[in-house]
């Protein structure tokens, strides 16, 4: 649990970091700059927040309820989680490779 909240804020951090090094190498005025970074920083953490909580409570749902088994489940999980695939399969793909280091 605490592994993925240092990893949520790496990532935050990072996109934090980026927008920055953006915005002093855009050829625009600065409040511009500004109000573009404002914006884009409170879209994308939105979209993060609500995609994370969404799935947290799929997540959170199916472990609580232990009348199936795990594969039911993990189907489940899946279907629900279609439209998100290539996040989901990026996700594992970065957990793995993280767990092969240790």
């Amino acid at each position: 649990m605490i592994k993925s909240k240092k990893s949520i804020a790496i990532i935050v951090a990072g996109a934090v970091v980026g927008a920055a090094v953006c915005a002093l190498l855009a050829p625009e005025e600065g409040k511009q700059i500004r109000n573009k970074l404002g914006k884009g920083l409170k879209c994308g953490s939105n979209s993060f927040m609500s995609s994370f909580e969404g799935l947290k409570e799929m997540v959170l749902h199916l472990v609580a309820d232990k009348k199936g088994t795990f594969e039911n489940n993990f189907d489940e999980l899946v279907h629900k989680t279609e439209h998100k695939k290539e996040d989901i399969i990026s996700s594992l793909e970065r957990k793995l490779a993280e767990l092969k280091k240790k």
